[in-house]
């Protein structure tokens, strides 16, 4: 019987004094494939703790984020599926809080089966700092927009 566990860390660099992470990990305990697993990690360089979608967000402003990332996940889909309301029968759109911030927006990840088959891996959505603005923190917005 072969088990096998392989953890990953990776630096993804930096937004303003946040540091990012992405940690792969990859399990097989036999059978047809091995797990693969994937995690963002960020971290507050002035305060040193982890952060979650949560600090990230405005009061209140958690629907909207949600709203968002649904629409992330309906352009997602269309790259996968004709029909995005047949499609979301099967694999129903859910809000994960594997979040990370990019030099774009924020990245939200998805392991595999959570959103679509293991085929298709572990899908990003992306959502553009642009849409962004009025919902999470400014202090996770780059320079260029949270003074505006």
């Amino acid at each position: 019987f072969v088990y096998s566990l392989m953890v990953t860390p990776e630096y993804l660099g930096h937004v303003n004094d946040f540091e990012l992470f992405e940690i792969h990990s990859y399990v097989f305990t036999g059978g047809a494939h091995g797990m693969p697993y994937s995690e963002y990690l960020i971290f507050d360089q002035q305060t040193k703790k982890p952060i979650q979608l949560a600090d990230m967000l405005q009061p209140n402003k958690k629907s909207r984020f949600n709203a968002l990332a649904y629409s992330a996940y309906k352009e997602w889909v269309k790259t996968v599926d004709e029909d995005v309301a047949s499609y979301e029968k099967s694999w129903p759109f859910t809000l994960s809080d594997n979040v990370t911030l990019t030099d774009q927006g924020i990245d939200i990840r998805y392991q595999h089966y959570s959103i679509g088959p293991y085929a298709y891996g572990m899908p990003v959505l992306s959502i553009p700092y642009s849409q962004l603005q009025g919902v999470i923190k400014p202090q996770f917005l780059p320079a260029r927009l949270s003074n505006k």
